[in-house]
């Protein structure tokens, strides 16, 4: 046993007295130190500090799910397990991990590999645990930067106004291509096509806002500053655009083609938390954001259109085509556009 694994305090949630969790951990010689029967009981395991380590035994149900994924996000600092049947399907297993758990066993586990796991779940720490979280949101590098700095600063309780640039994609025909395929099926294209973006994005400094169902919300330029923010959106477009291309190229079984529309708007916008008091959402509003939408709602299939307040200082760079003004449902003066064609 590594020294890790050996002075790991364990904490299993399982309703049962006759554990299946405990007796894998017995397997591998490995004492589970509390042995708690619900989420309601992490509570007092955290504020006693009684555990290292959480693994929990999965129950099958969307209950299970949920309630894994409030006590993932009330307790961000307790690493969290989930052991899984031997019979669970790979997508009961990519849903715990969807939810945040930092790994999942199954129960049929080797008492070897076992020990090797849940030392590296000690070796991530508390931190570890954290910036892996904050992966799934962004990017490895402002994750860290969030980590390493003053979250308030960051992400403050005081809106503020910003110049950034915003992105809005959306799939075309989204209903009619998917109105005949199995959920499972939907899920699988979505996930796939949305990590394909994410990787861009995050690679040019970007920061997905929301996920719209068969969109996408992105920014650039917070919640960490760059000065070039909108040339980087415009990178992150071309690059997406290649990818579905790409993507569509295999997904020829699907009923209609996979395309996507892209606008793209840079301006001053107000980013901060907002909310209730019991759920925040930190993002930008404001009219800035409105238009990217709206150029996102009249770009044609695999077209990118950008105002000129996006592109206009990198026009040395950027290939600019069809630019117009466009009458935007919402505003009185049309704005001037363009079609982004690539870089040159």
């Amino acid at each position: 046993m590594t020294a890790h694994s050996h002075h790991a305090r364990v904490c299993v949630v399982d309703p049962r007295s006759e554990s299946a969790t405990v007796a894998l951990l017995q397997r591998a010689n490995v004492t589970a130190h509390t042995h708690v029967r619900s989420f309601f009981s992490l509570y007092e395991v955290r504020e006693q500090n009684l555990a290292d380590v959480i693994i929990l035994q999965y129950e099958p149900g969307r209950q299970f799910i949920e309630s894994l994924s409030l006590a993932i996000e009330k307790y961000a600092s307790l690493p969290m397990v989930v052991v899984i049947p031997t019979e669970a399907t790979s997508l009961e297993l990519a849903a715990m991990l969807q939810a945040g758990a930092v790994d999942c066993w199954r129960d049929s586990m080797d008492p070897v590999e076992l020990i090797a796991r849940l030392a590296r779940v000690m070796e991530l720490g508390r931190d570890g645990v954290r910036l892996q979280r904050l992966c799934q949101y962004m990017s490895p590098q402002v994750a860290k930067l969030i980590l390493e700095s003053d979250q308030d600063h960051l992400f403050g309780s005081v809106a503020k106004r910003k110049r950034l640039t915003f992105l809005f994609l959306d799939i075309r025909n989204y209903t009619q291509m998917t109105d005949s395929l199995p959920p499972e099926t939907i899920s699988d294209i979505l996930a796939e096509y949305n990590g394909g973006v994410c990787k861009i994005v995050n690679h040019f400094g970007g920061s997905v806002n929301k996920f719209l169902g068969d969109g996408l919300f992105v920014t650039f330029g917070d919640p960490v500053p760059d000065r070039d923010h909108k040339l980087n959106a415009i990178k992150a477009a071309l690059q997406v655009r290649q990818l579905v291309r790409e993507f569509s190229g295999r997904m020829g079984h699907l009923p209609r083609p996979f395309h996507v529309g892209i606008g793209i708007n840079s301006g001053k916008a107000i980013v901060g938390n907002f909310g209730t008091p019991t759920q925040i959402d930190y993002t930008a509003i404001g009219p800035a954001v409105n238009l990217a939408a709206r150029l996102q709602g009249i770009a044609q299939t695999e077209q990118i259109i950008a105002s000129r307040s996006t592109y206009e200082d990198y026009l040395d760079q950027v290939e600019v085509a069809s630019e117009r003004a466009e009458k935007v449902r919402g505003l009185e003066e049309p704005v001037v556009v363009g079609e982004i064609v690539g870089l040159k």
